[in-house]
């Protein structure tokens, strides 16, 4: 991605700039005249290209799309549709479309002042189409996946709520959804420790220390795992006095 962006010219260094060359460098958006010579399907893209431009410029994206899609099934190697697709889906939240029409517009594009700039925003897309059709694939996966985020979300609420107990045990369920995750075992660190329960806090915070991949995160918790050796030698002593 950042060797991507760093071989755009300057004028269009980001990729928001990239996204405002690529609709500024689009033809006019101004009705063509037809040519009376030119064969009836001709005539039909050229007027649906005609509407979806005129249903754009309304702000009517999502008119704009049918007809774009429209007129691709008239003249299947046509790029314009192409490239106007590419923008209008990803304004549109259409990430897995927007991929796929940006990816197709940059094999067919020729004029090598764009190439970089929808290789942008094709490489910006790329992520996110991914994870779409991640989900989209394995719709078991992604149901497992709101469960486990309402069980984080429940204990998150109880934690608010005072309710320590009941938070816990929504987070240890959360852990046998996904062990893999260092949320669950974040939250029962500090539940744990609260409870001055260290023996098991320090287990949650280990584990917690395990799955951290930022080194800054990293050094907090080796942080509090030694407060929590401290504190709980001081109760052990306290126990035995």
């Amino acid at each position: 991605m950042m060797a991507t962006r760093s071989a755009l010219p300057e004028r269009f260094s980001t990729l928001a700039a990239a996204l405002a060359f690529l609709v500024a460098g689009a033809p006019p958006a101004n009705a063509t005249r037809p040519d009376p010579s030119a064969p009836p399907a001709r005539l039909r893209y050229q007027k649906l290209l005609n509407d979806a431009s005129s249903a754009l410029f309304r702000g009517d994206k999502a008119a704009s799309a049918l007809l774009y899609e429209e007129a691709l099934r008239l003249v299947p190697e046509a790029k314009e549709p192409h490239r106007r697709l590419c923008v209008i889906y990803r304004s549109l939240g259409q990430l897995s479309e927007a991929f796929a029409e940006c990816e197709t517009w940059l094999s067919m594009e020729t004029d090598t002042s764009l190439k970089p700039a929808i290789e942008a925003v094709v490489e910006s897309l790329r992520p996110m189409a991914e994870a779409v059709r991640e989900r989209q694939l394995d719709p078991a996966g992604e149901a497992a996946r709101q469960a486990y985020r309402e069980i984080l979300d429940s204990g998150q609420r109880a934690l608010v709520a005072g309710n320590r107990v009941e938070a816990a045990a929504r987070f240890e369920a959360a852990l046998s959804l996904a062990p893999e995750d260092s949320v669950p075992h974040q939250r029962l660190c500090i539940i744990y420790r609260v409870e001055r329960r260290f023996d098991e806090a320090l287990s949650e915070c280990q584990a917690w220390l395990q799955l951290e991949t930022s080194p800054r995160y990293q050094s907090a918790i080796r942080g509090l795992i030694e407060k929590l050796i401290s504190e709980a030698d001081a109760a052990g002593r306290d126990t035995v006095d």
